[in-house]
């Protein structure tokens, strides 16, 4: 009888519970969770990093950065997107004219903008070519026309006279894993490779196979437009699983070198 009451109160004494033993538990838990759903506990972590930032509440923005948007109101007045590159330099002008020290884009121009008065001063040009010796006025006419007509070279001249202008590109196929250079595709690479960081350097083969985020191709702006830039960056985001977006990649690899993102470059 005495050893059954011994038992019973060194079992209670076991159960009963104490800070160090729910401590223990609950780290135990939170391995066997992470070795087998690893998932669940990231996304119990970034609701509790959401619910952090909730009871904080706001914080007042500075007015160093000014955020510019193509809201409804913007497409209404202009028109549906994509908007010609005369709109685009008018921005530009107004936006140098208020005195902005940097000027971010997180838009690519990857194509010519077509316009039919440009194509047909083109045809024109090829047509009367055997007369421009015989009348410069209508060969100075056409080129001053084609100037005129030619938003991305409008655009462009904008971009390089104020100098502070920093155009975004996009990286295709990110893979966060080991990638043989041999197997990535190359896409412009010399477009972009004013975004690099410079004093990355390669000192052995086993830096390479670091399990950094790999893109297999890039979109790029305009050649015309990227050489006018003052500076380049990517802007990828990468979603969370939930779809919610809380961090960006301060680096991407492609082919054997490193780049930086948009914010760093305007910065």
């Amino acid at each position: 009888m005495e050893e059954n009451i011994f038992m019973t109160a060194k079992l209670q004494g076991v159960l009963r519970p104490t800070y160090f033993k729910l401590t223990v538990i609950l780290i135990l838990v939170h391995l066997l969770l992470m070795a087998y759903h690893p998932t669940l506990i990231h996304n119990l972590e970034m609701k509790f990093y959401d619910l952090m930032f909730q009871l904080r509440g706001p914080e007042p923005v500075g007015p160093e950065v000014v955020i510019v948007t193509i809201d409804d109101a913007s497409l209404k007045e202009l028109g549906r997107w994509p908007w010609s590159r005369q709109h685009i330099a008018r921005f530009l002008e107004k936006m140098q004219q208020a005195g902005a020290k940097v000027i971010g884009f997180d838009i690519i121009f990857a194509e010519k903008e077509e316009q039919q008065g440009l194509d047909l001063l083109y045809r024109l040009e090829r047509q009367f070519s055997h007369l421009s010796q015989q009348y410069p006025e209508l060969d100075r006419w056409l080129k001053t026309q084609k100037k005129l007509l030619d938003p991305d070279a409008e655009l462009a001249a904008w971009i390089r006279a104020g100098g502070t202008v920093v155009l975004g590109y996009f990286f295709q196929g990110l893979e966060k894993q080991q990638v043989s250079l041999r197997e990535i595709m190359t896409i412009s690479p010399q477009l972009i490779k004013s975004s690099t960081y410079d004093l990355v350097r390669w000192t052995a083969a086993e830096g390479q196979s670091f399990p950094l985020l790999a893109a297999r191709g890039v979109e790029v702006n305009l050649p015309r437009l990227t050489e006018a830039a003052a500076d380049t960056g990517f802007f990828n985001a990468l979603p969370e699983p939930d779809g919610a977006i809380r961090t960006l990649p301060l680096v991407i690899r492609y082919q054997d070198d490193l780049y930086a993102p948009l914010p760093l470059a305007v910065l």
